[in-house]
């Protein structure tokens, strides 16, 4: 099976929808090759290079081959292998072809990076917390806001998302847009929200009180 998204490549939501059926967690997943081709990809946002992550592992222990294109735009890929996407696949014997040579040394407060407990998920988000004061680029309201935010979301992978490839987690200054945004991100291949919630509420005999 061969995954190609489109140019502007942002998230999960711009894979074609065919493939959504394709579902490594599922019983029914049986694909011998999965090949996610970035070839002609003109940007690959922060999302999307997380989900190329956690799709590619998750197909990777259900047994397959699993390979990623790198794009063929040099800027492109120099910022995918700058955020530790190649280095993360390639560590866990995903086959990357067509890397570039160079980096952009644009380097993120933190590269993509594997966690499993949740005292890994302490120990990262006081990585960025001194990362974010190295920095100088921002606020020091903001760094508390991106430390806590990072901090909820990472602890909330460890502790609910049962995910069997770990996390991932990232944080970075995106500068593709016009304007220039600091991104976290956590990434996982567990139930999901509404399952993890619906899980919590049955073992608590409690009753959802919201709408996901």
């Amino acid at each position: 099976m061969e995954i190609i998204p489109p140019p502007n490549f942002r998230d999960a939501r711009s894979i074609p929808a065919r493939f959504s059926r394709y579902d490594p967690r599922s019983g029914s997943f049986n694909e011998a090759e999965v090949v996610v081709n970035l070839r002609d990809c003109d940007a690959v946002r922060p999302p999307a290079a997380l989900w190329c992550v956690v799709y590619l592992l998750l197909a990777k222990r259900r047994g397959c081959r699993c390979v990623l294109i790198a794009p063929n735009n040099v800027e492109v890929a120099s910022r995918l292998m700058d955020l530790g996407l190649f280095r993360v696949l390639q560590e866990e014997g995903v086959s990357v072809q067509q890397a570039p040579n160079i980096e952009l040394t644009t380097t993120p407060l933190l590269p993509i990076t594997k966690f499993g407990s949740t005292t890994e998920a302490e120990d990262l988000t006081n990585r960025i917390h001194y990362s974010l004061i190295e920095s100088r680029q921002r606020s020091a309201t903001i760094f508390h806001v991106i430390y806590e935010t990072f901090s909820e979301m990472a602890n909330n992978a460890a502790e609910h998302s049962m995910s069997k490839i770990e996390a991932y987690g990232l944080v970075l200054l995106d500068t593709l847009e016009e304007e220039n945004r600091l991104v976290c991100g956590v990434a996982d291949g567990g139930i999901g929200i509404q399952t993890s919630l619906l899980s919590l509420s049955q073992k608590s005999g409690c009753r959802l009180g919201c709408r996901l």
